[in-house]
């Protein structure tokens, strides 16, 4: 705390001369200023402090900057994060190949074409029907070689049950067969006789 009570002054103004006592006057401002810089070892008039607020201006202003001129990702990206989540953190169950959907090129808003995968899988009793665009995966699956009606793998978010695939890049749900695990018949043994029980 600053012990500026009061000072006793002279006060010649006008021809009166006398003695009073100054409150707040021009010099206790400037007293109380240097004894603020002094307690706070801070000065707005620093030249080091403005370069320090200069700098951090500086920084918060590229951070603006970057945030809103970064690349943003496509659609294809997107769903290529989405497919590498769903392969690395989501659970599988079986589910069914409904249909499958080729738009050509041309015929749709989308310029290389559309292919999807249509399927359902049932979990606590309700029952998902979603689709899956492949466009991009005609290197791991050709929708004609999908058998409809037949079994699947789904791979879904258990947080978020609609999210879900049946293809991506290092995994797919497609079978060839209709187990879920192929079951290879057990060799048969020889038949032997039974033994002959003596009477």
């Amino acid at each position: 705390m600053w012990e500026n009570s009061g000072k006793l002054t002279e006060n010649t103004n006008e021809g009166f001369s006398g003695y009073g006592i100054a409150f707040g006057g021009p010099a206790s401002i400037q007293q109380r200023e240097a004894e603020a810089e002094k307690m706070s070892g801070i000065s707005l008039r620093d030249p080091q402090v403005l370069g320090a607020l200069a700098a951090a201006g500086l920084c918060a202003g590229g951070v603006v900057a970057w945030v809103r001129m970064r690349k943003r990702p496509t659609e294809e990206e997107l769903e290529r994060q989405r497919r590498q989540y769903l392969v690395k953190a989501g659970r599988i169950m079986d589910g069914t190949i409904l249909d499958t959907s080729e738009v050509e090129p041309g015929e749709d808003e989308h310029a290389e074409g559309l292919h999807l995968i249509l399927y359902q899988y049932e979990l606590a009793g309700v029952v998902y029907e979603c689709s899956q665009d492949v466009t991009h995966l005609k290197d791991y699956v050709n929708i004609r070689d999908c058998r409809l009606s037949f079994p699947c793998s789904v791979r879904y978010d258990p947080r978020q049950p609609g999210n879900s695939i049946v293809v991506a890049e290092n995994w797919s749900g497609l079978r060839d067969t209709a187990n879920s695990v192929p079951i290879h018949p057990l060799p048969r043994r020889p038949a032997h006789p039974l033994p002959s029980v003596p009477s």
